[in-house]
């Protein structure tokens, strides 16, 4: 399974000026914008199984999560290669030991 290469731009960029090309190579169709400030090349994208596509969502979400969360759902089978019924989700699945309820982020569902 090929991986996907996360471009990373916006806030991850000090200077803010990386941020702004790379929006602007997104709105062109060159990258596809996985949350903000993660890019991927859009070619790239194209080629990619929904396996691999859902594992760039998680490494683009990755640095952002507690690290108490543990990925779960299709995220997990996804990340061990495991096949899944029906479509992998756009959010990343994480299980969250401190809730007991669920909540869904912009791209994070617990």
């Amino acid at each position: 399974m090929a991986r996907l290469t996360i471009i990373h731009g916006g806030t991850a960029d000090p200077s803010g000026r990386r941020g702004r090309a790379l929006q602007r190579a997104a709105d062109a169709g060159d990258l596809v914008r996985l949350v903000p400030g993660r890019f991927v090349d859009a070619g790239e994208w194209r080629r990619a199984t929904p396996g691999e596509r859902h594992i760039a969502r998680i490494k683009a979400v990755h640095d952002r999560l507690a690290p108490r969360l543990v990925v779960s759902h299709a995220s997990a089978a996804a990340l061990h290669g495991l096949p899944w019924a029906g479509e992998f989700p756009e959010t990343v699945d994480v299980l969250d030991p401190r809730r007991t309820t669920s909540q869904g982020l912009a791209h994070v569902r617990k």
